[in-house]
């Protein structure tokens, strides 16, 4: 199957949060271009690919007949696996005529929180990190480089992850702010890369 690159934005974007992947009224009339050029119903198929580092690109193609390992989601005309709908889930799929491409936009929402121990914040996202807690200390090393980034901050205790929130253990109840902003910028990075989940590796 002939498969072109979805260029990917791995940037912050301010939407509403979505509960699934949606797709544009723009990426919808391509679809049809296509299915009125082929006399035929076509489909959108997309998919993570990963590579050796675990990083994700997503592809797309256009497809005439259903695949048995994706399931179809007639009312945004795509196949898609459920594991990869559940990695993009709140994202955005539209098609930039100008350059002929589909584009992906994900939909990340980070949110600082207190816990009892005031040395210990909550970060708690709209993605997964995990299905099974996952924890490091500052002198161990995290599966990837944006966590591994944070465990090396000086203020940087420890690491948490559970579900869909991280606990991070610094060394003081007062963060700065540049620290702050500099983990939510690799919590984004990290989320953008479609990593595996730290429990499927």
């Amino acid at each position: 199957m002939n498969s072109r690159l979805i260029r990917y934005f791995s940037q912050f974007i301010k939407k509403k949060q979505f509960d699934e992947l949606q797709i544009t009224k723009e990426a919808l009339e391509q679809i049809q271009k296509e299915s009125l050029k082929a006399k035929k119903n076509i489909f959108l198929e997309i998919e993570i690919r990963r590579d050796q580092n675990l990083k994700g690109n997503i592809y797309i193609g256009y497809l005439q007949y259903p695949n048995d390992s994706k399931v179809l989601h007639e009312e945004i005309s795509q196949f898609i696996s459920e594991e990869d709908a559940s990695y993009l889930a709140s994202g955005l799929i539209t098609f930039d005529e100008s350059i002929a491409q589909f584009l992906f936009y994900p939909n990340i929402d980070l949110e600082w929180g207190h816990t009892p121990n005031p040395i210990i914040k909550r970060i708690t996202a709209n993605q997964m990190f995990t299905n099974d807690g996952k924890f490091w200390s500052s002198d161990s090393n995290a599966p990837y480089p944006e966590l591994n980034q944070i465990l090396e901050l000086p203020s940087v205790l420890s690491l948490y992850a559970s579900f869909n929130t991280l606990q991070i253990e610094f060394d003081s109840e007062n963060i700065m702010e540049d620290v702050e902003k500099f983990i939510s910028e690799n919590l984004l990075t990290y989320f953008s890369n479609l990593y595996r989940r730290l429990d499927e590796l």
